[in-house]
């Protein structure tokens, strides 16, 4: 064994000690358990409000369109452009009614 993989045997060995240490120690554990619940929690809230945020705008954007519509059917006309690209007529076919 050189020089270079003694020294890398010897710091995973010192590495794995002390992580065996952390594990095995339940002192540690708590502060870990701690941090990872308040992290946890922090992304709970970040996402929370993101989605709260997304609703309130959803909300008053469906509110929008409602009045728009509500004022609409008591006779004030929606303005808007459009475009006719194409006219066809279409043959609508029952059922009943046999194929031409």
């Amino acid at each position: 064994m050189n020089l270079g993989t003694l020294e890398t045997h010897m710091a995973d060995t010192v590495w794995s000690r002390a992580v065996e240490r952390i594990v095995t120690n339940p002192l540690w554990l708590l502060p870990a358990a701690i941090l990872g619940i308040g992290l946890a929690g922090l992304f709970f809230a970040i996402f929370l409000s993101i989605f709260a945020a997304a609703a309130v705008v959803l909300g008053l954007r469906f509110y929008w369109w409602r009045r728009d519509l509500e004022r609409a059917g008591r006779g004030k006309t929606l303005e808007g452009e459009y475009i006719v690209i194409e006219k066809s007529k279409a043959i609508v076919r029952r059922n009943d009614d046999p194929a031409p």
